[in-house]
């Protein structure tokens, strides 16, 4: 095989998605060069609409709503809940959450990523010792709101009530 037809089926392989690429190898050439991942972006791109990036969203649009807690000691915001909220644009906030019986109202960093609307939150070190939280416990999120001022600290104070 000449040099260059390899480097061509190099790039046709890198270019594919995951999808495209198992359609490929599973069941066989045909059905790949029918509609494609990749055709679907180009036409949603042709009609104006931006494509998706990565996976789909977790389904909560409201609050309440029980979240497991991240090997991080970090809470999920999910992203939709984020824009049904209107708080893109918020660097703290004040979140109330139910720990087993016990309710705290924090004052948090909302910590976001590059490229989605998703945010998470650090649940204070002296509340996850008092109960005993490790990864995988779930919370409960009561509510989350802007701060009250603008110079309210982020350190996440928590207070029961």
């Amino acid at each position: 095989m000449p040099c260059s037809r390899i480097n061509r089926s190099r790039k046709l392989l890198r270019s594919l998605s995951q999808e495209a690429f198992t359609a490929l190898f599973s069941e066989g050439v045909k059905s790949f060069f029918t509609v494609t991942d990749t055709d679907a972006s180009r036409s949603a791109m042709a009609s104006g609409v931006k494509p998706r990036r990565g996976s789909r969203g977790l389904p909560i649009e409201t609050l309440p709503y029980k979240v497991r807690i991240y090997s991080n000691n970090q809470v999920l915001v999910p992203a939709r809940l984020v824009r049904k909220l209107g708080i893109q644009n918020l660097r703290y906030a004040v979140v109330r959450i139910r720990i087993q019986d016990s309710v705290y109202t924090l004052h948090v960093k909302l910590l976001r990523t590059k490229y989605t609307d998703s945010r998470q939150f650090t649940i204070p070190k002296e509340i996850r010792e008092k109960h005993g939280l490790s990864t995988n416990s779930e919370v409960e999120i009561l509510d989350i709101g802007p701060p009250e001022s603008p110079s309210q600290q982020a350190t996440g104070s928590g207070a029961p009530g």
